[in-house]
C-alpha cells in the first residue's frame, strides 16, 4: 500500500478513467482530452456502449482506450474494475439531470424519472468509487475525482431540487471517502456552473426561468481544460470550482469546513 503525500499535481504519464465519455459535448468527454493534452499516458474513456467512445479514440489517438459500463449496474462496475488494475486516477463524471420543469410537485419529472436521477448520480457514482478504491489505495501517487455541481450548495428550485440533491449527497459521500482513504489516495471534488451540455440543454428546456443559465453556461472544452489546469496546480483536495456561483459556493463550503474542523467533525 502506497503511502500518499501533499505535493505537486500531475496527470503526466498517469492511467487516468473518465466516466460519462460518450456525449461529444459532455463533459465527461472534455475531461478525456484535457487528461490526453496534460499527458496522461493512457485514459480509459467509458459510455454504456463501448462504441459510444469511438469518437474519441478517432480524435485522441491510442492513448484513449474504450470502456463500456453502466453506473447503476454493479456487475458492469466489477468488470471494469477487473480490466483496470493500472488505473491511477479516477475523474468520476458520470451523472444524470433528467428533464426538467418549472415545478417539483407537478412534473414533468415522475417517479421513474426522480429515482433514475438518484441512481446514476448518487448510488451509480459510489458504486464506481468503492469498487476503484482498493485499486487506488494500491497503486502510486493515486486519486480519486469527484465530479459534482454547485447546485450542491444551491437550490435553483423547480425539479432542479432533485438533481441538486443527488450533488449534495454525492459530496457528503465523497468528504466520507476522503477521510477513508486519506494518506493513501488524494480525494476531491469539481463543482462546474452551468456548462452548455446536452444534459443541461434537456434538463432547462421546459422551464423559461432556468433557460437562461444556458446564457451564461461555460464551453464543456473550456471549462475541462481550466479544471486540469487549476488541479495539477493545486491538487484535488480542497474543490475546484466553476464560475462566479462557484466562488461563493466555496466560501460557503470552506466556512462549513472550517467550522466541521472545530467540532472535530470530519470533513475535507
Amino acid at each position: 500500500m502506497t503511502e500518499q503525500t501533499s505535493k505537486p499535481y500531475s496527470l503526466d504519464g498517469k492511467v487516468v478513467l473518465v466516466t460519462g465519455a460518450s456525449k461529444p459535448d459532455g463533459l465527461g468527454a472534455a475531461f478525456v482530452r484535457a487528461a490526453v493534452k496534460k499527458g496522461a499516458a493512457k485514459v480509459y474513456a467509458t459510455g454504456r456502449k463501448v462504441e459510444a467512445v469511438d469518437f474519441l479514440v478517432k480524435e485522441c489517438g491510442d492513448k484513449v482506450v474504450g470502456k463500456e459500463l453502466e453506473v447503476t449496474n454493479s456487475a458492469s462496475v466489477h468488470a471494469l474494475a477487473e480490466s483496470c488494475k493500472d488505473l491511477q486516477v479516477l475523474i468520476n463524471s458520470a451523472g444524470y439531470m433528467g428533464h426538467g420543469g418549472d415545478t417539483l410537485l407537478g412534473g414533468p419529472m415522475d417517479e421513474a424519472e426522480r429515482r433514475k436521477v438518484f441512481d446514476v448520480n448518487i448510488w451509480g457514482a459510489l458504486s464506481v468509487s468503492l469498487a476503484f478504491a482498493p485499486i487506488l489505495s494500491a497503486n502510486t501517487d493515486s486519486s480519486l475525482i469527484v465530479v459534482s455541481s454547485v447546485g450542491a450548495f444551491t437550490n435553483f428550485g423547480g425539479s432542479m431540487a432533485i438533481y441538486n440533491a443527488t450533488n449534495a449527497a454525492k459530496d457528503v459521500l465523497t468528504a466520507g471517502l476522503s477521510a477513508e482513504l486519506a494518506g493513501k489516495v488524494r480525494v476531491g471534488s469539481i463543482y462546474p456552473g452551468p456548462v452548455k451540455t446536452d444534459m443541461l440543454k434537456k434538463g432547462v428546456v421546459d422551464d423559461p426561468k432556468q433557460a437562461g443559465y444556458l446564457d451564461t453556461a461555460a464551453e464543456p472544452q473550456e471549462f475541462a481544460d481550466a479544471a486540469m489546469a487549476y488541479l495539477e496546480a493545486h491538487g484535488p483536495e480542497g474543490g475546484i470550482f466553476g464560475d462566479e456561483l462557484g466562488k461563493m459556493c466555496k466560501v460557503i463550503r470552506d466556512a462549513t469546513h472550517a467550522k466541521a474542523s472545530e467540532l472535530e467533525m470530519m470533513a475535507y
